[in-house]
């Protein structure tokens, strides 16, 4: 299965379905490459959850190709810590505003 790379500029929803209404779960930091374990449309599903891959003409997650691929497993498999999603703060209210396409 394809792996696939956070490229959206700040952090993106891991959600617990497919679709934007799901319940948010962690956010993926840009950089952080998940595996694809399925898709369905523009979400793919990995083992933190599902993710948009895209919104709009906003590109969110990119698919891991050719060297990078390869150095991303031996990375990966040094330090697994690269693919960690961040818990989502239920409860909580933040004066810092953010775009989010999703």
């Amino acid at each position: 299965m394809p792996k696939w790379k956070v490229v959206w500029a700040t952090n993106v929803y891991v959600r617990n379905g497919p679709t934007r209404d799901s319940p948010k779960v962690a956010e993926l930091t840009p950089g952080t490459i998940v595996q694809e374990l399925r898709r369905e449309g523009d979400w793919l599903q990995h083992s933190k959850g599902w993710t948009l891959t895209k919104a709009g003409n906003n590109i969110c997650m990119a698919p891991v190709t050719g060297a990078e691929a390869q150095q991303t497993q031996q990375q990966q498999t040094m330090d697994n810590s690269s693919a960690q999603a961040q818990p989502v703060p239920t409860g909580v209210v933040s004066s810092r505003f953010s775009l989010r396409p999703f």
